[in-house]
């Protein structure tokens, strides 16, 4: 029996890109293996994927580590996701769920949507 730990998401997660405004979904379901807690208040998971077909790339240093960022969704910030993101309602619905959002955050969500 292993002693690693891993945990499935219960709503997508945020994946920060390079540049500002690049953002893409990790998806609910993806199970996240954790590997070490930071003193600077982060940690680091792994995310396992199995690809078929080639992809554009340049070779990188192995030996160390490049890190994008990881994380929840602001409640603040679905109305921006829902306009700039093609989210799913599943998706939609657990982001929902996880922020336990009321009422009154989904009327002014369909406020500051821009058709």
């Amino acid at each position: 029996m292993s002693d690693k730990k891993a945990f499935r998401l219960e709503e997508p997660l945020l994946i920060e890109g390079e540049k500002q405004n690049n953002y893409s979904l990790l998806p609910t379901g993806t199970v996240l293996y954790y590997d070490k807690s930071w003193a600077e208040g982060h940690s680091t998971y792994h995310v396992y994927f199995h690809f078929k077909g080639d992809f554009k790339s340049v070779p990188v240093d192995g030996n160390g580590i490049d890190p994008i960022w990881l994380r929840t969704i602001d409640s603040a910030e679905l109305s921006k996701l829902m306009t700039e993101y093609p989210v799913s309602r599943e998706e939609l619905t657990n982001i929902l769920k996880a922020k336990r959002a009321t009422k009154q955050d989904l009327v002014q969500i369909l406020r500051d949507w821009i058709d």
